[in-house]
């Protein structure tokens, strides 16, 4: 049984963030633009530079979609810099880096907060390339899309471009989220103009304001 921890600043996780009616409206919209887009089976969430912000918020999305108990799954592929788990409590056991053994159960890396909220864990890798274009990676992911109604994937960073391109053709939106204070705006723009350029069904960007959502050393 995974249980959100209270990791956040001022004391709150992430369904007491949800209560926020402020919030609440901006994630519908959010979830509506996507609609627009057709089928949201797997929804990408790339963050300009290494931070909690694409953590956070697919953590906010994904919770909002299991309160309709629509059945979402999350995924931390970001191994470079993997973090998802810090939002959790977890006993760690198989994560995504085991996909590449021989007969791996998927059900394993799979772990599950309710009946509608489940994610996959990740360990640090600093050359995760094959794991990305492995025959077992895509399995998984047509696995997944079997079982949930919408996957919402952790990808790595815009610094380690060449592996996000990787996941383009699984898509059926993305996002690119900004952590204010710590992106420049130059840098935002030419994130978008890679997303485009490269043909990512690209819906838009979300600012996050990290004064708020850092999470708290331990």
């Amino acid at each position: 049984m995974l249980v959100m921890k209270n990791q956040f600043e001022m004391n709150v996780n992430i369904s007491e963030i949800l209560l926020n009616e402020k919030i609440n409206e901006k994630i519908l919209l959010i979830q509506n633009e996507i609609n627009i887009y057709g089928q949201s089976k797997i929804i990408s969430i790339t963050s300009c530079e290494n931070s909690y912000g694409a953590c956070y918020f697919s953590c906010l999305l994904g919770q909002k979609y299991s309160l309709k108990s629509e059945k979402t799954i999350i995924l931390d592929c970001n191994l470079y810099h993997p973090i998802l788990s810090q939002f959790f409590d977890y006993e760690e056991n198989c994560v995504l880096n085991n996909i590449m053994e021989e007969n791996i159960d998927f059900s394993k890396m799979i772990k599950t907060e309710n009946d509608s909220l489940s994610v996959v864990f990740s360990k640090k890798n600093d050359f995760p390339t094959e794991i990305f274009k492995s025959s077992n990676f895509c399995q998984f992911i047509d696995y997944l899309k079997n079982i949930y109604d919408h996957i919402i994937i952790i990808t790595p960073s815009l610094v380690e471009h060449k592996d996000l391109i990787l996941f383009k053709n699984y898509l059926s939106a993305s996002f690119l989220v900004s952590v204010k204070e710590l992106t420049l705006r130059k840098n935002v723009f030419e994130a978008v103009k890679f997303l485009e350029n490269n043909h990512f069904p690209f819906i838009g960007t979300i600012l996050i304001d990290y004064r708020k959502q850092k999470i708290k050393k331990k």
